[in-house]
């Protein structure tokens, strides 16, 4: 019996790897997808403009749907790290949509993972 892997773990850690080899001018994947700083970023972005929807714990809200668990790795089967990162910067925070900059939201994408 093979077990499903979650293909957006994996899409979102080979684009984020990508992603910071280019920035970073060496490494590889093996080094990490992101680093702590940057999630670290990120986790103030997510509680300055997410978590009022989300919740703090990333497990969603009246108005918003958890960003982690079962529930959220499902509707993100099948789609790419870039879908994600391109979803969250134009259509979040939701009373300002695409107000977040490349870089914040890259962070909380890293945050997220």
């Amino acid at each position: 019996m093979t077990l499903p892997r979650p293909p957006l773990v994996f899409g979102l850690a080979a684009c984020t790897a990508l992603l910071l080899s280019a920035q970073a001018g060496s490494g590889n994947v093996w080094d990490g997808v992101y680093t702590n700083q940057q999630a670290d970023r990120g986790g103030k972005v997510y509680a300055a403009r997410c978590a009022a929807c989300h919740g703090t714990s990333l497990t969603g809200g009246e108005s918003a749907p958890p960003l982690t668990g079962g529930d959220f790795l499902s509707n993100w089967n099948g789609l790419s790290v870039g879908e994600l990162f391109d979803r969250t910067r134009t259509t979040m925070p939701a009373d300002r949509p695409g107000s977040l900059n490349r870089d914040d939201c890259a962070d909380v994408v890293a945050y997220l993972l």
